[in-house]
């Protein structure tokens, strides 16, 4: 697989976002990570799509801590990022990290529907 800087594109944050979420689809959480990696080098600000799709590919493998890493990393994490992270945990059994989240979501009720 090329790294998507080699293409005959011009990547920028929509073909990022792209990239990682076909990486998700298709459970590839350590290339999507490195998609998120290679948009920060590239000056590229990941967005709370770009977040939700890494944390998606991180889901389907039970990857939780990657996801609390990503978590860590996000300077404002939206609710939808929230959710997301609270629902990996709950599929990982991390039932006490997903609730010490779920008082930080405006919307009770998602994070409800999520787990």
């Amino acid at each position: 697989a090329l790294p998507i800087s080699n293409m005959q594109i011009t990547p920028d944050r929509i073909s990022y976002n792209a990239a990682v979420c076909a990486m998700a689809q298709c459970s590839q959480w350590q290339m999507a990570l490195g998609l998120l990696r290679s948009m920060r080098t590239q000056l590229f600000l990941p967005d709370a799509t770009s977040y939700n799709s890494a944390i998606a590919a991180c889901d389907r493998r039970l990857q939780w801590q990657c996801v609390s890493d990503l978590l860590i990393s996000m300077a404002r994490p939206r609710d939808s990022n929230l959710v997301a992270v609270i629902k990996t945990f709950g599929n990982a059994k991390q039932w006490q990290r997903a609730v010490s989240l779920r008082s930080t979501v405006a919307d009770g009720s998602s994070v409800l529907a999520c787990c």
